[in-house]
């Protein structure tokens, strides 16, 4: 649930981020009249959206590319500083906005200025949108009216040289428009026409946007939020069909049969509640087991105490042999025993001692750590290749790891694309963030809890259900329970197994507890003080095998950054 949260806030993060990026400063419409009269003069009304996004800016300029008076320009905006002031670059610059202010999301400006330079006889010809934005422009929706009949009307759109790309429609005599999609930055629209014979009336107006710029977009956080929600929604859905995949093979029957049965009883499948629930509390481990393999089946894989219990148990058959140094702190040696280890093993501790006779350990040892590596790598391939374990349940592992990782990513894909979409057109993309994130979220959660799909076969979960007893018992014992194992021969074979079942702690409790009833000078002495030494060499062998880690070295160097 951790890992599946952490997963939903960051789809949440990316459609955040993507919706952020659909928010980028640009024209969202363009508006504009051209009014022409019979002089040739025109009146040009413009309003434009602008959207800053995220950005912070004092408000736009425009450059006009003619002389006008101050006077004859105006400028208005419902919603930002619309003053304005005139510089003379070779064409009018007109300035919008406050200096000591400054605006972000979007806004309407209506600017309005005479025009003397569309007409040269017969011919007209208007930069509708000119080439000189800086920004691109989402949407341009241009009208040009006159009182004559425009006749061979046409429109080019683009870059400078540009021809075509768009249609100049006559929606009545003497009225065009020209309604085109993106405008890059650098490019713009002109339309052209031949002026006809004059027309009894000039043509209606087109109404002029009024009011505030609508802005259709989601925001940043509210696509954020539905793909988190949704994330989290997909996973929740699929984990549990995914748990129940996951459920254990147990034999048909009672907790008795689950743990002590065999192929004639049938299978059927256990949640690891109702498992919890067959084991009992058992006072001997399974017969003919080893504690470093029994805590791989509890614990489904190997860990470094189950690397400890290898090394304690070959010391209990005297492959090896364990001693104790206390200056300047406790340390333990590891030195050949006196009996030959059976193949497999003799090749991991030759490796360990690489040719010596003892190792000290608590210190880093690099033959020890090959050794110690080799190790883990045997108790891997064991696990990999038991029967105790649903062989084809590990092809269910890859499988869900794979598809779940192809699906989650696609789907994260359109997660971003959907949000960027939302925040940039209209709100209603939300749905295609909603559906993407919740099949992400399934995504996620196949990879995430692929682990479960691992499942023990019958006989891995009979023994699982033996070992989960014994470790109740060791998880319970007191001084008593320690005394009888040293009194039946079982102490050191008792301590291999709380290492490897991670019960150390406790067992070690009640061992020394026993230590103090039994009496140092006990006949059971040597086996107390080999299980009280297994905490220090549990702690040495781990930084024995763990290589030192570096930090450099030399004089001067330093680093630097931003201040």
């Amino acid at each position: 649930m951790v890992w599946l949260t952490v997963g939903a806030i960051v789809v949440g993060l990316v459609a955040s981020i993507a919706a952020l990026a659909g928010d980028d400063e640009r024209v969202a419409t363009y508006w504009t009249l051209a009014q022409l009269s019979f002089e040739g003069d025109a009146q040009i009304t413009e309003v434009l959206d602008y959207d800053f996004g995220v950005e912070s800016r004092h408000g736009i300029f425009r450059d006009i590319p003619s002389p006008s008076p101050v006077s004859e320009i105006s400028v208005s905006s419902p919603t930002a500083p619309d003053q304005f002031t005139l510089e003379w670059t070779g064409s009018t610059l007109v300035r919008i906005g406050d200096p000591a202010l400054t605006v972000s999301g979007r806004h309407r400006y209506t600017i309005q200025y005479p025009l003397s330079t569309l007409v040269d006889g017969t011919t007209v010809a208007w930069n509708a949108v000119g080439l000189e934005w800086e920004v691109p422009v989402t949407h341009t929706v241009a009208h040009l009216v006159a009182p004559y009949e425009l006749t061979n009307p046409r429109c080019d759109r683009g870059a400078a040289g540009s021809t075509g790309g768009c249609t100049a429609t006559q929606i009545k005599p003497g009225h065009l428009i020209v309604d085109t999609g993106r405008l890059e930055a650098g490019e713009g629209v002109t339309i052209y026409a031949t002026a006809g014979p004059a027309l009894p009336a000039m043509p209606t107006l087109p109404a002029v946007p009024s009011g505030e710029a609508e802005d259709p977009g989601s925001g940043l956080l509210l696509p954020g939020v539905v793909a988190m929600l949704a994330t989290l929604a997909g996973g929740l859905i699929v984990s549990p069909s995914i748990r129940r995949r996951g459920r254990e093979l147990a034999y048909a029957g009672g907790a008795a049969d689950a743990a002590l049965g065999d192929d004639s009883l049938g299978v059927r499948q256990v949640d690891y509640a109702e498992l919890e629930e067959m084991a009992t509390t058992d006072f001997a481990p399974p017969a003919d087991l080893s504690a470093a393999l029994g805590g791989v089946i509890h614990s489904e894989r190997p860990h470094v105490r189950h690397r400890v219990a290898w090394l304690i148990e070959s010391a209990i058959r005297d492959e090896v042999a364990l001693s104790e140094t206390d200056e300047p702190k406790p340390k333990i040696v590891l030195a050949r025993g006196p009996k030959r280890a059976n193949p497999a093993v003799e090749a991991v501790l030759d490796t360990m001692f690489a040719q010596r006779d003892s190792i000290e350990l608590g210190t880093y040892d690099a033959s020890f750590t090959a050794g110690w590596n080799e190790l883990d790598e045997r108790l891997d391939d064991w696990r990999a290749s038991s029967d105790l374990w649903d062989q084809t349940a590990g092809r269910r592992v890859i499988k869900a790891r794979v598809l779940g990782s192809i699906i989650g990513l696609l789907s994260l894909a359109l997660v971003a694309a959907g949000a960027f979409l939302a925040n940039r057109w209209a709100a209603g993309w939300l749905g295609m963030v909603a559906i993407a994130a919740l099949i992400a979220g399934a995504g996620f959660s196949a990879v995430i809890r692929s682990w479960e799909l691992r499942v023990r076969s019958p006989k891995g979960t009979a023994l699982w259900l033996q070992i989960e007893s014994f470790r109740r018992f060791i998880e319970n014992s007191e001084a008593y329970h320690a005394k009888q194992a040293a009194e039946r021969g079982y102490l050191r074979e008792y301590t291999a197994w709380a290492v490897a079942l991670d019960e150390l702690d406790h067992w070690n409790r009640a061992v020394e507890s026993a230590a103090k009833e039994l009496g140092s000078n006990s006949t059971f002495g040597n086996d107390l003080a080999f299980a009280a030494a297994i905490p220090a060499l549990s702690s040495s062998a781990m930084s024995a095998g763990t290589p030192p880690s570096s930090s450099g070295g030399g004089g001067g160097g330093g680093g630097g950054g931003s201040w």
